[in-house]
C-alpha cells in the first residue's frame, strides 16, 4: 500500500485509517464539519491532540483468525522446547 497525500484525496468520513503527520503514525478517522473552516478534522480515539495529517493509507486487513492461532501454537511450542 502507498501513502496518500491528503492534497490528492481524502478518506470517507468515519473509516479509521492510517494518518502520518509531525514523524508520527497513528489511527484517525475525519469528521466533517457542517459549517466553518476548514471543513473537516482528524480525531482520534485515544489521542489527546489533532495531529497535522499530511498523508493517510487504508488500514490492512486483519489477519486470519485460525492463521493467528496455528501462529501463536507455533511460537508456544517452540518457547517450550527451548526450555
Amino acid at each position: 500500500m502507498e501513502w496518500i497525500s491528503v492534497k490528492d484525496k481524502m478518506p470517507e468520513e468515519g473509516v479509521p485509517v492510517l494518518s502520518f503527520g509531525r514523524e508520527e503514525i497513528r489511527v484517525d478517522y475525519v469528521v466533517k464539519f457542517e459549517e466553518g473552516e476548514p471543513p473537516f478534522a482528524w480525531a482520534c480515539r485515544r489521542c489527546d491532540e489533532s495531529l497535522d495529517v499530511t498523508h493517510w493509507m487504508p488500514l490492512p486487513s486483519q489477519p486470519k483468525i485460525e492463521k493467528a492461532k496455528q501462529d501463536e501454537e507455533k511460537i508456544f511450542n517452540k518457547k517450550q522446547n527451548i526450555n
